[in-house]
Protein backbone atom coordinates (compact mmCIF):
# COMPACT_ATOMS: atom_id res chain seq x y z
CA UNK A 1 0.00 0.00 0.00
CA UNK A 2 1.23 3.78 0.49
CA UNK A 3 4.55 4.21 2.02
CA UNK A 4 4.48 7.47 4.20
CA UNK A 5 7.56 9.82 3.44
CA UNK A 6 7.38 11.59 7.13
CA UNK A 7 6.26 10.22 10.55
CA UNK A 8 4.77 13.28 11.35
CA UNK A 9 3.08 16.06 9.44
CA UNK A 10 5.68 18.75 11.02
CA UNK A 11 8.34 17.07 8.88
CA UNK A 12 6.58 18.30 6.26
CA UNK A 13 8.24 21.37 4.04
CA UNK A 14 5.87 23.71 3.32
CA UNK A 15 5.43 26.74 0.17
CA UNK A 16 9.04 27.18 -1.92
CA UNK A 17 10.66 30.85 -0.83
CA UNK A 18 13.58 31.19 -3.20
CA UNK A 19 14.85 33.52 -1.04
CA UNK A 20 16.05 30.99 1.85
CA UNK A 21 18.82 29.91 -0.87
CA UNK A 22 20.15 33.21 0.34
CA UNK A 23 19.34 33.73 3.99
CA UNK A 24 17.43 30.13 5.07
CA UNK A 25 18.80 27.33 7.00
CA UNK A 26 21.16 25.44 5.71
CA UNK A 27 18.84 22.08 6.10
CA UNK A 28 16.15 23.58 3.81
CA UNK A 29 14.50 21.81 1.15
CA UNK A 30 15.75 24.92 -0.75
CA UNK A 31 19.33 23.62 -0.38
CA UNK A 32 18.90 20.15 -0.73
CA UNK A 33 18.75 19.09 -4.51
CA UNK A 34 18.44 15.46 -4.14
CA UNK A 35 15.39 15.80 -1.58
CA UNK A 36 14.02 18.75 -3.67
CA UNK A 37 14.24 16.18 -7.04
CA UNK A 38 12.90 13.73 -4.88
CA UNK A 39 9.75 15.76 -4.10
CA UNK A 40 9.05 16.91 -7.33
CA UNK A 41 6.22 15.46 -8.91
CA UNK A 42 6.48 15.81 -12.82
CA UNK A 43 3.24 17.99 -13.75
CA UNK A 44 2.28 19.22 -16.79
CA UNK A 45 4.34 22.84 -16.16
CA UNK A 46 7.38 20.75 -15.23
CA UNK A 47 7.65 18.45 -18.03
CA UNK A 48 7.04 21.62 -20.34
CA UNK A 49 10.10 23.09 -18.26
CA UNK A 50 12.45 20.13 -19.15
CA UNK A 51 11.34 20.17 -22.62
CA UNK A 52 12.13 23.60 -22.87
CA UNK A 53 15.79 23.58 -21.17
CA UNK A 54 16.24 19.67 -22.72
CA UNK A 55 15.92 21.86 -25.97
CA UNK A 56 17.95 24.83 -25.03
CA UNK A 57 21.56 23.62 -24.96
CA UNK A 58 21.63 21.22 -28.36
CA UNK A 59 22.51 21.99 -31.49
CA UNK A 60 19.59 23.88 -32.22
CA UNK A 61 18.11 26.14 -29.58
CA UNK A 62 14.85 26.90 -28.79
CA UNK A 63 13.54 30.01 -27.22
CA UNK A 64 15.34 31.69 -24.74
CA UNK A 65 12.56 33.19 -21.96
CA UNK A 66 10.57 31.07 -19.56
CA UNK A 67 7.34 32.87 -18.36
CA UNK A 68 5.84 31.13 -15.18
CA UNK A 69 2.35 32.75 -15.23
CA UNK A 70 -0.37 32.04 -12.76
CA UNK A 71 -1.87 33.70 -9.58
CA UNK A 72 -0.16 32.92 -5.79
CA UNK A 73 0.21 29.26 -4.52
CA UNK A 74 0.16 27.35 -7.39
CA UNK A 75 3.69 26.31 -8.11
CA UNK A 76 5.49 29.06 -9.89
CA UNK A 77 8.33 29.58 -7.09
CA UNK A 78 9.29 25.07 -7.05
CA UNK A 79 9.18 25.36 -11.02
CA UNK A 80 12.03 28.28 -10.62
CA UNK A 81 13.50 26.32 -8.00
CA UNK A 82 13.80 23.16 -10.10
CA UNK A 83 15.72 25.44 -13.07
CA UNK A 84 18.00 26.38 -10.61
CA UNK A 85 18.81 23.20 -9.31
CA UNK A 86 19.08 22.03 -12.70
CA UNK A 87 21.73 23.90 -13.25
CA UNK A 88 23.91 24.32 -9.87
CA UNK A 89 23.55 20.72 -9.28
CA UNK A 90 23.74 19.08 -12.84
CA UNK A 91 24.80 15.12 -11.64
CA UNK A 92 21.45 14.74 -9.30
CA UNK A 93 19.61 17.12 -12.00
CA UNK A 94 21.43 14.19 -14.47
CA UNK A 95 19.64 11.20 -13.09
CA UNK A 96 16.17 12.49 -12.22
CA UNK A 97 16.28 13.75 -16.06
CA UNK A 98 17.31 10.52 -17.33
CA UNK A 99 14.63 8.68 -14.93
CA UNK A 100 11.68 10.96 -16.46
CA UNK A 101 12.74 9.91 -20.26
CA UNK A 102 15.05 13.54 -20.84
CA UNK A 103 18.65 14.02 -22.26
CA UNK A 104 20.41 17.02 -19.54
CA UNK A 105 24.19 18.47 -21.12
CA UNK A 106 23.91 22.08 -19.65
CA UNK A 107 26.79 23.93 -20.15
CA UNK A 108 29.35 23.89 -17.67
CA UNK A 109 30.19 27.47 -17.37
CA UNK A 110 27.01 28.42 -16.41
CA UNK A 111 26.44 31.82 -13.75
CA UNK A 112 23.11 31.62 -12.65
CA UNK A 113 21.28 34.25 -10.87
CA UNK A 114 18.08 34.21 -8.59
CA UNK A 115 16.54 37.14 -7.30
CA UNK A 116 13.35 37.26 -5.48
CA UNK A 117 12.18 41.06 -5.94
CA UNK A 118 10.10 41.52 -2.80
CA UNK A 119 12.85 40.18 -0.51
CA UNK A 120 15.77 41.64 -2.24
CA UNK A 121 15.93 45.42 -3.60
CA UNK A 122 17.35 46.16 -7.14
CA UNK A 123 20.59 48.70 -7.09
CA UNK A 124 20.02 52.28 -7.84
CA UNK A 125 16.83 50.48 -9.30
CA UNK A 126 18.65 49.07 -12.16
CA UNK A 127 18.25 45.96 -13.45
CA UNK A 128 22.00 46.07 -15.11
CA UNK A 129 23.86 46.75 -12.19
CA UNK A 130 22.32 43.69 -10.54
CA UNK A 131 23.50 41.08 -13.87
CA UNK A 132 26.78 43.92 -13.65
CA UNK A 133 27.21 42.74 -9.90
CA UNK A 134 26.76 38.64 -10.94
CA UNK A 135 29.47 39.18 -14.57
CA UNK A 136 32.10 41.25 -12.57
CA UNK A 137 31.46 44.05 -14.57
CA UNK A 138 30.32 47.93 -13.92
CA UNK A 139 28.15 49.48 -16.06
CA UNK A 140 26.89 52.97 -15.89
CA UNK A 141 23.86 52.96 -13.25
CA UNK A 142 22.33 56.06 -16.05
CA UNK A 143 22.60 53.74 -19.24
CA UNK A 144 21.72 49.97 -19.72
CA UNK A 145 24.07 48.04 -21.71
CA UNK A 146 23.42 47.26 -25.56
CA UNK A 147 23.54 43.60 -26.39
CA UNK A 148 26.85 44.19 -27.67
CA UNK A 149 27.83 44.82 -24.41
CA UNK A 150 26.19 42.53 -22.71
CA UNK A 151 27.85 39.26 -24.78
CA UNK A 152 31.32 40.78 -24.20
CA UNK A 153 30.73 41.19 -20.44
CA UNK A 154 29.50 37.59 -20.57
CA UNK A 155 32.05 36.21 -22.50
CA UNK A 156 32.02 32.03 -22.96
CA UNK A 157 30.32 31.89 -20.17
CA UNK A 158 25.96 31.22 -20.08
CA UNK A 159 23.59 33.79 -17.76
CA UNK A 160 20.62 31.80 -16.47
CA UNK A 161 18.53 34.16 -14.82
CA UNK A 162 15.34 33.35 -12.61
CA UNK A 163 13.41 36.18 -10.93
CA UNK A 164 10.69 35.49 -8.75
CA UNK A 165 8.03 38.23 -8.14
CA UNK A 166 9.50 39.97 -11.53
CA UNK A 167 6.34 41.59 -11.43
CA UNK A 168 6.44 43.62 -7.89
CA UNK A 169 10.20 44.65 -8.88
CA UNK A 170 9.08 46.33 -11.68
CA UNK A 171 5.66 47.77 -9.95
CA UNK A 172 7.70 48.93 -7.40
CA UNK A 173 9.71 51.41 -9.10
CA UNK A 174 8.37 55.14 -8.26
CA UNK A 175 10.49 57.33 -11.15
CA UNK A 176 8.66 56.26 -14.38
CA UNK A 177 11.55 57.22 -16.90
CA UNK A 178 13.47 54.64 -14.62
CA UNK A 179 10.48 51.26 -14.80
CA UNK A 180 10.52 52.30 -18.57
CA UNK A 181 14.19 51.74 -18.59
CA UNK A 182 14.58 48.63 -16.57
CA UNK A 183 11.23 47.82 -19.25
CA UNK A 184 13.47 48.69 -22.19
CA UNK A 185 16.12 46.53 -21.17
CA UNK A 186 14.05 43.56 -19.82
CA UNK A 187 12.50 43.43 -23.85
CA UNK A 188 16.38 43.78 -24.90
CA UNK A 189 17.32 40.60 -22.40
CA UNK A 190 14.29 38.35 -23.91
CA UNK A 191 15.34 38.97 -27.32
CA UNK A 192 18.92 38.40 -26.98
CA UNK A 193 18.21 35.41 -25.09
CA UNK A 194 16.39 34.09 -28.17
CA UNK A 195 19.13 35.01 -30.51
CA UNK A 196 21.88 33.28 -28.12
CA UNK A 197 21.72 30.44 -25.70
CA UNK A 198 24.43 32.37 -23.60
CA UNK A 199 21.56 34.09 -22.02
CA UNK A 200 18.55 32.34 -20.24
CA UNK A 201 15.44 34.14 -18.83
CA UNK A 202 13.02 32.51 -16.18
CA UNK A 203 10.64 34.66 -14.56
CA UNK A 204 7.70 34.25 -12.37
CA UNK A 205 4.61 36.81 -13.32
CA UNK A 206 1.11 37.22 -12.15
CA UNK A 207 -0.67 38.39 -15.08
CA UNK A 208 0.79 39.02 -18.76
CA UNK A 209 -1.25 41.32 -19.82
CA UNK A 210 0.41 43.82 -17.75
CA UNK A 211 3.90 45.11 -17.17
CA UNK A 212 6.39 43.46 -17.02
CA UNK A 213 4.46 40.26 -18.43
CA UNK A 214 3.16 42.04 -21.50
CA UNK A 215 6.49 43.32 -22.53
CA UNK A 216 8.42 39.61 -21.72
CA UNK A 217 5.31 38.32 -24.06
CA UNK A 218 6.48 40.24 -27.25
CA UNK A 219 9.29 37.90 -27.76
CA UNK A 220 8.57 33.85 -28.67
CA UNK A 221 8.85 31.98 -25.62
CA UNK A 222 7.45 29.52 -23.52
CA UNK A 223 4.89 29.96 -20.66
CA UNK A 224 3.70 27.45 -18.27
CA UNK A 225 -0.10 28.60 -16.48
CA UNK A 226 -0.74 25.58 -13.69
CA UNK A 227 -3.80 25.38 -15.24
CA UNK A 228 -4.24 21.40 -15.32
CA UNK A 229 -6.32 20.77 -11.78
CA UNK A 230 -5.91 17.25 -11.56
CA UNK A 231 -2.09 17.64 -11.50
CA UNK A 232 -2.78 19.49 -8.12
CA UNK A 233 -3.90 16.39 -6.24
CA UNK A 234 -1.31 14.05 -7.63
CA UNK A 235 1.61 16.70 -6.19
CA UNK A 236 -0.13 16.66 -2.54
CA UNK A 237 -0.24 12.44 -3.04
CA UNK A 238 3.55 12.37 -4.34
CA UNK A 239 4.82 15.03 -1.23
CA UNK A 240 2.73 12.88 1.36
CA UNK A 241 3.97 9.09 -0.23
CA UNK A 242 7.00 7.68 -1.68
CA UNK A 243 4.97 5.26 -4.05
CA UNK A 244 2.38 7.69 -4.73
CA UNK A 245 3.08 6.76 -8.63
CA UNK A 246 3.80 3.26 -8.22
CA UNK A 247 1.33 1.48 -5.02
CA UNK A 248 -1.28 -1.38 -6.08
CA UNK A 249 -4.29 0.99 -7.08
CA UNK A 250 -6.41 -2.08 -7.72
CA UNK A 251 -5.82 -3.42 -3.96
CA UNK A 252 -6.14 0.17 -2.89
CA UNK A 253 -9.42 0.00 -4.14
CA UNK A 254 -11.03 -3.08 -2.87
CA UNK A 255 -10.04 -2.18 0.24
CA UNK A 256 -11.27 0.88 0.40
CA UNK A 257 -14.43 -0.54 -0.79
CA UNK A 258 -14.17 -3.46 1.38
CA UNK A 259 -14.15 -1.09 4.79
CA UNK A 260 -17.20 1.18 2.89
CA UNK A 261 -19.25 -1.55 2.82
CA UNK A 262 -18.22 -2.91 6.98
CA UNK A 263 -21.53 -2.05 9.02
CA UNK A 264 -20.04 -0.02 11.74
CA UNK A 265 -18.77 2.62 8.69
CA UNK A 266 -22.27 2.63 7.51
CA UNK A 267 -23.19 3.20 11.07
CA UNK A 268 -21.08 5.94 11.88
CA UNK A 269 -21.59 7.54 8.06
CA UNK A 270 -25.17 7.75 7.53
CA UNK A 271 -24.70 10.26 4.20
CA UNK A 272 -23.59 7.22 2.61
CA UNK A 273 -26.72 5.54 2.56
Amino acid sequence: MLKKRFATASQLDGVIDLERLHSGPSNSIERDARRFFDLTFPSEEVHALLRALSRRFEEKPSEGTILAQAVKGLGKSHTLLLAYHLFKNPSEAQAWMTKLGYKWSPPADTIVLVHKFTDRSVPKDALWLLLGDALGKTWNEKRAPNPEELFAATGKRHLILIFDELERGIQGIVNEQRRIQNLNFLQMLSEAANRDPRITLIAAIYDGTVEPGATLRRTPRVELRFRKTEDRASIVRHRLFENAGSYDREAARTLIQSAYAAPDVQTLCPFSR
